[in-house]
C-alpha cells in the first residue's frame, strides 16, 4: 500500500460553536480542489463528528488536516487537551443499543463511513484522531 502523501492542507480552529461547520466547509473545498468530490459527504460527516468531539471533550483549539496519495485520503483532528485530562475515545459504541440515548454515536459514524480510524496521543499533550477513506470507494 502506498503511504507517501502527495498533498496536505491544514486549518487551525478555535474551540467555538461554529468550528465544526468551518471544518466541514474546509474539507469540502479541498476535496473539490483535488477532484475528490465523490468523497465529500463521508469525509465531511466524519470530520464534523471529530471536530465536535474536540470542541465538547477537549475544549481546546484544534487542527484539521486533510492529505492524500493515489490510494486514500487521510483526515486528522488534533486537539490540545493536557495529557492529564485525556480520556481516549472509547470503542464501546458498538454495543450501545439504547435508541433513546442522546449522543455517543459519533464514533459509530466514523467506524461506518471511513475505511479505518484510530487515535494517537501526542508527546506534547493532546491527541490526534485520524480516519482514512479509499479514493476508489463507490
Amino acid at each position: 500500500m502506498e503511504t507517501t502523501l502527495h498533498w496536505s492542507h491544514h486549518l487551525l480552529l478555535p474551540c467555538a460553536p461554529d468550528s465544526a461547520a468551518r471544518a466541514r466547509f474546509f474539507i469540502r473545498g479541498e476535496l473539490v480542489e483535488h477532484d475528490l468530490t465523490h468523497l465529500s459527504d463521508d469525509v465531511e460527516l466524519v470530520v464534523g463528528e471529530l471536530a465536535s468531539n474536540a470542541i465538547v471533550h477537549a475544549r481546546t483549539p484544534f487542527s484539521v488536516s486533510l492529505a492524500a496519495n493515489t490510494v486514500f485520503v487521510l483526515v486528522r483532528v488534533r486537539d490540545q487537551a493536557p495529557a492529564s485530562t485525556l480520556r481516549p475515545p472509547r470503542a464501546d459504541f458498538l454495543t450501545a443499543t439504547d435508541p433513546a440515548r442522546i449522543g455517543g454515536r459519533g464514533l459509530l459514524l466514523v467506524e461506518v463511513f471511513s475505511s479505518s480510524w484510530g487515535v494517537e496521543p501526542e508527546r506534547d499533550g493532546g491527541k490526534t484522531v485520524w480516519a482514512t477513506f479509499s479514493i476508489d470507494q463507490a
